[in-house]
Formats: structure tokens, sequence, C-alpha cells
């Protein structure tokens, strides 16, 4: 199970997008806006079944206004969420370490926003 996997479909489940058409894992296709979540690492605990990863979204929007929105959006909706199950895991929290950082423009002249996100959780098969 990949994480970042589980939470691009939390967000199409949620109606941010549609994974694979504006909600992207690991890249965004040349000239497409949307949504890219890539993990950053995270850690195993010893003794538990408990994972913590890091995410980092991106937006990629043509309009500034619009892609701080879609960034504000998906913040206010998820930060400090907890107890909270996807289809193969069990999400104990999600916690945005970052405000909306503006990144200025892509080569492509895209306006680029990032959100830095922690999530601890267990894959639902898991029995703690």
């Amino acid at each position: 199970m990949d994480i970042a996997y589980e939470v691009a479909n939390y967000l199409e489940d949620n109606n941010f997008g549609t994974v694979g058409v504006d909600i992207f894992v690991s890249t965004i296709p040349e000239e497409k806006e949307g949504i890219y979540i890539q993990r950053l690492g995270g850690n195993l605990s010893l003794y538990t079944p408990i994972n913590e990863a890091v995410l980092l979204i991106y937006i990629k929007d043509n309009s500034a206004s619009s892609g701080v929105a879609t960034a504000e959006s998906i913040k206010n909706f998820m930060h400090r969420m907890v107890s909270t199950t996807t289809s193969n895991s069990f999400i104990f929290t999600f916690l945005f370490i970052s405000d909306v950082e503006d990144l200025g423009r892509d080569l492509e002249n895209y306006n680029l926003y990032k959100l830095t996100l922690q999530v601890k959780y267990r894959a639902s098969d898991i029995i703690s």
C-alpha cells in the first residue's frame, strides 16, 4: 500500500478531482493543470504497525487565484482530521506542517503551490 495513492484516492472521493486526470502521484504530465502528490519519506515504528509519512502536495494551475483556492481548500478540508478510513488504510491523523507555499512559475509558465502533509496511518489489513 502506497500512502500517496491512498491520499490521492481520498481527494478523489471528496471531489477534488480524478486520479489520472487531474490528480497524479509522482508526476504531473507536461502542460496539464492538477494536483501532484509525492511521498517525501517517513519512518516505521519498531513495535507497532503505525507508520508515519510526509507527503508533498503540489498544485499546478494556470490561474494564481484558482491554484491558491485549491490549495487552501485541501488544507482546510484535511488539516487535523483524525480517524479516517480509506480503502486500504486507517489514517490516525492528517496534519499540514506548512501553509500554502508559492513556488512561482514552472518552466511551462504555470503557477505552482505546495503543501507539506504529515500522515500517521496503518494498513487496514493489519490488526494491532
